[in-house]
């Protein structure tokens, strides 16, 4: 199953089968469904099998399915990152017979900083380098004991750019230390560094089934074409 799809201009019936299916979606004059009902009836069906076609292709709603069910969350929530992972630890959490106090959240004017993004320096450089980090978010939780039972306080700390250049603040062996400044402990497994790590592990067992089957499907397909069947 493909999950990846392609950025269009909306959503559209039309412009994703446009996108996706190279079909042409022709939009159906609103005086037809009066004056040429079976004309409407045929265009409806081909709507239908419209959506079955991207399904078939995209599996967007069976993605969509597998991670309620996951994540324990109505339909409408997967489309929100907070509440599938907020459902999933909650659930995950009752399993075990742990229980989590439920906080009511005031809206507040305070603005969570950011990813840090380095000054450019214009000018010609040698030996130049780029890094692309696999999962760098989840990594980071993992690597630092993340999470709400971990966190101890906030420390002051230098400046990004110095800690860049190796002026780091002394760190008690016992936690860790993000660059804004907040520890974390590390005598337990937070539950986010846990069931991160869990999802993580989940998503590269299933990658590698995935490639190893689409191995498979190639040498079925090539040797179909080599005895003069057709495939598609």
């Amino acid at each position: 199953m493909n999950f990846d799809h392609q950025i269009i201009s909306n959503d559209t019936l039309a412009s994703m089968s446009d996108a996706e299916l190279l079909s042409i979606y022709y939009e159906l004059d609103k005086t037809i469904k009066n004056n040429a009902w079976q004309h409407f009836v045929n265009y409806n069906i081909i709507d239908t099998e419209l959506v079955t076609e991207l399904e078939d292709k995209l599996g967007l709603v069976y993605l969509a399915v597998t991670l309620a069910y996951l994540t324990k969350v109505n339909f409408d929530d997967v489309f929100s990152p907070v509440k599938t992972w907020e459902s999933y630890i909650l659930s995950t959490l009752l399993e075990e017979n742990t229980f989590c106090e439920l906080r009511s959240h005031s809206s507040s004017d305070h603005q969570i900083v950011g990813g840090y993004v380095k000054d450019v320096v214009p000018g010609i450089y040698n030996w130049t380098v780029g890094y692309d980090c696999a999962s760098m978010y989840p990594s980071i939780i993992m690597s630092n004991n993340m999470s709400p039972e971990t966190i101890v306080d906030m420390v002051e700390v230098d400046t990004i750019d110095n800690m860049l250049l190796g002026k780091l603040p002394k760190v008690d062996e016992k936690y860790t230390i993000c660059t804004n400044g907040a520890r974390f402990r590390k005598d337990i497994l937070g539950v986010m560094p846990r069931l991160t790590d869990h999802v993580f592990e989940s998503r590269k067992t299933a990658k590698k089934k995935m490639l190893s089957l689409k191995k498979e499907y190639e040498k079925v397909e090539a040797e179909l074409k080599r005895r003069g069947v057709y495939t598609h």
